[in-house]
């Protein structure tokens, strides 16, 4: 028997078992060539081992892909630390110069929310455009 073969049975067994009654089935349960009841609830487990071992491995993939957005947000506040407020307002400046790449309405937000803008506005709206990698936080290190 080659694979293909196999395989071909495999499928056919399965959609046998797809399209039966749920009590023909269970009633097959501890029958001659059929799973018993213990060989059932070890499947069980081990698929439910499976699948919470799968999602801790993606929870911490992802909390590790977190730490390092982290990461690189709490550089770009660092940097923002080490800018001046002018100095960051040229870099948000030459940002949204560059019209292709700001988002939509960015700009006229920006406008509104110069007039008032204390220092503190100026970092929080410095880093927010790091963040959007419309500033890059190293690229203006490099201009001191």
């Amino acid at each position: 028997m080659n694979f293909e073969l196999i395989k071909q049975i495999n499928e056919y067994v399965t959609e046998s078992l797809l399209e039966a009654e749920e009590q023909e089935i269970l009633s097959c349960i501890d029958s001659p060539d059929y799973p018993s009841s213990q060989d059932i609830s070890e499947a069980s487990q081990l698929i439910q081992s499976a699948i919470q071992e799968s999602k801790r491995r993606r929870l911490a993939e992802r909390q590790a892909a977190f730490a390092a957005h982290q990461a690189s947000h709490a550089d770009s506040s660092e940097g923002s630390r080490r800018r001046t407020a002018s100095e960051m307002v040229a870099d948000i400046a030459k940002a949204l110069q560059n019209r292709d790449n700001v988002p939509q309405g960015l700009l006229l937000a920006f406008r509104e929310q110069q007039n008032n803008a204390t220092d503190e506005d100026v970092a929080r709206i410095w880093r927010d455009l790091v963040a959007l990698g419309l500033i890059e936080p190293d690229d203006t290190d490099s201009d001191r």
